[in-house]
Order: structure tokens, then sequence, then C-alpha cells
């Protein structure tokens, strides 16, 4: 058995707020916002596949990305713009 598996768990992304975050990303995605905030400031976004972690601790204007970090899948990129044009 190999100790590292090829698979991602998921991918850390430093917020400011951990509630705010939580609640607009669960907003977006359409997911419930009843999970546990562990620690005061990690939330788990509960996705099908790699799961995002939201973390408040990690946060610092240095550590927010200038990159992508990931995407999300949509099969129409014109009209999953203009739905998050409006929660902005």
């Amino acid at each position: 058995m190999k100790s590292i598996s090829s698979k991602i768990g998921g991918v850390f992304v430093p917020v400011s707020s951990i509630e705010h975050a939580r609640d607009w990303y669960c907003d977006i995605l359409g997911l419930s916002t009843e999970g546990e905030i562990y620690f005061d400031h990690i939330y788990v976004l509960p996705l099908n596949g790699p799961n995002i972690v939201l973390d408040s601790k990690i946060y610092a204007p240095e550590n927010v990305y200038k990159v992508p970090a990931f995407q999300f899948y949509t099969e129409d990129i014109e009209e999953a713009y203009e739905f998050l044009k409006k929660k902005m």
C-alpha cells in the first residue's frame, strides 16, 4: 500500500472571514451552511470530488491567490458568469 494517494482530498483557500466565505460559497453552490466550523477557522465545503477547505487562519493579504487555484465545472460559462456577477 502506498502512503500517499494520487488523489487530491482538498484544496485550501485562505479567506479573511470564515463565516462570510462559508455563506458565499454555500450560496453559489447550493450547499447547506449547517456544517461545523473546525477550530474557529476551517470550513470544509463537501463537494463531489476534492473538497474546498476554507481557512481564515492562513489568511494574509500576501496569501491571496493572484491566479486561479481551481475551477468549477459548468456547461455554460456565460450563464455561470452572469450568475456570479449577481452574487458580487
